[in-house]
């Protein structure tokens, strides 16, 4: 110290012009005391070493503060201030290593920064170049989380033996969000979208800050309390671990696992995870991926039900066409009808003139044996008999009639079924009452449009005669058309 002074005191002593000599008394002084020469640096060298210094000496610290003024510049990179009650410091994020923060610090925050303490050569400025920044208080929650998790997780809050399906089509939705969440727009505007008839039940709530945990609670027990709602949405848009904190307290994730509701729980982005996506029914990536997975497309639905009704329309079209095939057969073996039912009815009256020439014969050869009983028999004594065997052969007789008759009625009204049943099963009968057969250009009768196309020449088998038609158009079953809509005129060609 004392060195020191003197050579402080020597220095006042001399000149600028001696000072700068080489031989002054001051710089030989130094080089007694220190036993070498004092290093001249250029401004660059000086600063450099400096850099040199600090990022060898210092290396990689880590520093808290608040963060001051905040540029991002064209480039990406992010450039701020770190700054606490006594002083502050410059700082530069590169945009590779603000890429991979999950959320860009503002001003004002209280950070942690990860970094190397260095000097900006052009400027001479000692700068902290950032590799990370964490939020403060962020490890608490990282260790509260973990702690809480596996707290519930023991308690079986989060086994996939406990979820509920989610209705495919709900008939009310409920929601516990923020009305001024923007993510509840997103989900209003999907659900209105997709399923505009489920209604939808809006429960608010705070979803940040400290009172968000016990109104997230009430607005779910509200919902629940309603009683018409199929699944409740607990949504929120993205934000810092500590915004979403609400989402991990132990009396919402209790309230959303006891909820006898189902709960889908879809908060922040894809990479957030919070304990009600763990406890909910079942976690959306996002509040509209969510919205997507609560209701079916009604438009894929109606595209879905009229692919299911063509193929019921050719399914019972296939089962008729087997099913008639069978009668087209056996119509044809069978012939014209009305031949086998004459030949029916000449079977029926041989059997009719058979019965009664077999009924009269029996008659006839009673009677004779009566005439030849009359003379063998005494008739006063056996008077008495024979009126007992005319009245026993008179209701023979009537009784062999009666039978005859009630056979003959029987066969005749079976008779009469079969023809009724065969007229109606006639082509030509279902043909006099306005109807024709059209058959394709290849001689094949048409069942369905699918065989016809305009421009096709086909044949119609009326009830008698027939004629040739021209196709001008073919619609399905469900469609209106026909001569009647075109007002083809009475009696012309079909051409």
């Amino acid at each position: 110290m004392l060195v020191q002074q003197r050579l402080r005191s020597r220095k006042k002593e001399c000149s600028p012009a001696v000072s700068s000599c080489p031989g002054c008394w001051y710089a030989q002084r130094c080089m007694e005391l220190f036993g070498s020469e004092i290093a001249t640096f250029s401004v660059a060298q000086l600063v450099q070493k400096a850099r040199l210094l600090l990022e060898t000496q210092v290396g990689l610290v880590r520093v808290q503060g608040e963060i001051g003024e905040l540029k991002l510049s064209a480039a990406g990179h992010a450039y701020f201030t770190l700054k606490d009650e006594q002083a502050s410091l410059d700082a530069v994020m590169f945009r590779g290593s603000l890429r991979r923060l999950p959320e860009i610090p503002s001003q004002g925050d209280s950070v942690e920064c990860l970094g190397t303490l260095t000097v900006y050569e052009r400027q001479g400025r000692m700068q902290l170049v950032v590799d990370w920044i964490e939020p403060l208080g962020a490890g608490e929650l990282a260790r509260r989380f973990a702690a809480l998790k596996k707290k519930l997780e023991a308690e079986g809050l989060f086994d996939q033996s406990g979820k509920r399906p989610i209705p495919a089509i709900p008939r009310t939705i409920g929601i516990v969000t923020s009305l001024q969440a923007a993510a509840l727009q997103d989900v209003l505007s999907i659900l209105g979208r997709r399923m505009p008839s489920v209604p939808v039940l809006i429960s608010p709530a705070q979803v940040q800050g400290e009172e968000a945990a016990p109104s997230i609670v009430r607005a779910i027990d509200r919902l629940v309390a309603h009683g018409n709602c199929d699944v409740i949405l607990l949504t929120r848009g993205g934000g810092s671990e500590q915004d979403l904190w609400p989402f991990n307290e132990e009396q919402v994730v209790r309230a959303v696992a006891g909820s006898p509701v189902p709960i889908v729980s879809a908060v922040g982005h894809e990479t957030d995870i919070v304990l009600t996506d763990l406890a909910a029914d079942m976690r959306a990536p996002t509040p509209s991926a969510a919205a997507e997975l609560l209701v079916p497309d009604t438009a894929q639905l109606k595209r879905q039900l009229a692919a299911l009704s063509q193929r019921l329309i050719r399914s019972v079209t296939g089962y008729l066409a087997a099913s008639r095939a069978p009668i087209d057969r056996a119509l044809a073996r069978m012939g014209d009808p009305r031949l086998f039912l004459a030949q029916y009815r000449m079977r029926l009256d041989d059997r009719w003139h058979v019965a009664v020439r077999a009924a009269r014969a029996r008659l006839d050869d009673t009677k004779l044996r009566l005439l030849g009983l009359r003379t063998s028999i005494d008739p006063v004594r056996e008077h008495s008999r024979i009126v007992q065997a005319r009245q026993l052969l008179a209701g023979r007789v009537d009784g062999t009639c009666r039978l005859v008759e009630n056979r003959i009625e029987h066969a005749r009204q079976d008779l009469a079924h079969r023809i009724r049943r065969l007229e109606g099963a006639d082509p030509r009968t279902i043909m006099e009452r306005g109807f024709a057969i059209v058959y394709t250009p290849g001689g094949k009768p048409a069942t369905s449009h699918d065989q016809l196309a305009s421009g096709d020449r086909i044949e119609l088998r009326l009830a008698r005669g027939g004629a040739d038609a021209l196709v001008e158009r073919t619609w399905p079953e469900s469609t209106t058309g026909g001569a009647a809509s075109r007002n083809v005129p009475k009696g012309g060609r079909s051409e």
